[in-house]
Formats: structure tokens, sequence, C-alpha cells
């Protein structure tokens, strides 16, 4: 009994312990980022472990059953069988991992929703940059602004715009089906040099940074792992 528990329990860290971690590995990997290069080298360091265990282990099973007879080294070591299936678990799995692993899906889907939100501020910014070409000046309110206001659809994350002091503009988030996204927002402040405004750091806000496109990170995502790397601004 004490066997197959052990057994049973190597074989579920290995498969699925082995999934969650390529799961959150990918989920954390954002394009753009400084450390996308070593996230992406630890997931793909991990699978092709694994895929090279599970590889090895189908090898000697097919040599197993043609001569009727398990290795010695592997009779000797019975928690060997546990690593080599979970590895070949594993292996098949892998598609799944990539495509609806609960943690690099919804990373996908919650850097998708924000990307949209953001291209609906466009038109707002190109607003502002034209009153502030013609008066010199940021404008006040909204209502100074010749656009119509316009509400955003419900499946868009963009919540409400506001115009704060300075003449930056607020995006509220909200999404029912991304935690990490709702009750957000984003702050987009405008770049003034030599009397131009040549453009917005929408670094600002409380969204975090892997949810962001890269021109909008205040950090890097190493920093969740204590690695205190600055992205590229």
């Amino acid at each position: 009994m004490t066997h197959w528990l052990s057994s049973y329990v190597i074989f579920v860290v290995v498969a699925f312990g082995s999934a969650w971690l390529a799961d959150r590995l990918v989920g954390l990997t954002a394009p753009g980022d400084s450390c996308e290069g070593l996230l992406l080298t630890l997931t793909v360091g991990l699978m092709g472990i694994l895929f090279l265990l599970a590889i090895v282990y189908l090898r000697i099973a097919m040599a197993a059953i043609l001569r009727e007879r398990w290795p010695d080294f592997l009779r000797r070591r019975p928690w060997l069988h546990p690593v080599g299936v979970g590895c070949l678990v594993f292996s098949i799995s892998t598609p799944f991992v990539f495509l609806a692993g609960p943690q690099s899906a919804r990373a996908y889907g919650e850097r998708v929703v924000v990307t949209e939100a953001l291209s609906r501020s466009v038109p707002l910014q190109r607003a502002v940059e034209d009153y502030f070409a013609r008066t010199g000046e940021l404008p006040q309110s909204l209502a100074e602004l010749p656009i119509p206001s316009e509400t955003p659809p419900a499946f868009s994350a963009l919540r409400a715009v506001s115009l704060m002091p300075g003449g930056a503009l607020r995006l509220a988030l909200g999404s029912a089906r991304y935690p990490d996204v709702n009750a957000r927002h984003i702050l987009l402040i405008p770049q003034i040099e030599d009397s131009v405004l040549d453009g917005w750091d929408c670094r600002g806000g409380d969204l975090p940074a892997g949810l962001r496109p890269p021109a909008c990170r205040a950090s890097s995502v190493c920093e969740a792992f204590g690695y205190p790397v600055t992205a590229d601004r």
C-alpha cells in the first residue's frame, strides 16, 4: 500500500506539478519584457528535460515489452516508473498547457483586454494633442475637446476616462472575467518638451506591469522573483 501511495504521489508531482509550473512560467512571460528571455529559457529548459526523460522511458519500456523483462536498474528503483509515466503525461498535455492553461490563458486574455482599452483612448489622446497645438495649454476638462462622448461597449475593459490635473488621462478598467484587471486604472501623462506635446507616458496607475504593453511597463516582471531589473523605457 505504501509503495502504491508513494508512486502515486511521485506521478502527481512530476506530471501535474510540472504542468502547473510550466503554466505559471508561460503566464509570466510578457512579450517585450526584459525578463522574457530568462522566462523562456526556464520554460524551454523545463520542457526539454521532461521531454527527454519521457523519450528515454518510452524507449526503455518498448524494449522491455519486446524482451519481456525490465532492466535491472529499474527493478531496483521502482520509483523511476512513476517518474517516467509522469513525464509522458506531461509531454502529452503540453499543448493544453499552452492553449488552455489556467494562468497562461488568463494572462493572454488580460493583455488583450488591456491593449483594447488603451486603443480606445487614442482618439482622446489625439484630441488633447490638437487642443494643445492650437492653444498652447492643456484642457481643464473633457468638455473642452471637440470629441463626442462615447460609452464603451459592454465587452470592453475600459469603463471610464477622466481628465486629471496636469492633463493626465485616467483610464478606469473593469472586467468580471479578469480579476487582476478589474477596478484597476492606467494613467496617461502628456510628455511636453520645448512647448510640444510629443507623446504620452502610460506607465502610471496601479495595473500590474505584466499586463501592460512593453512601452507601458515601469518595471520588469522579474521583480516577482525578487530581481530588481528595470524595464527598457
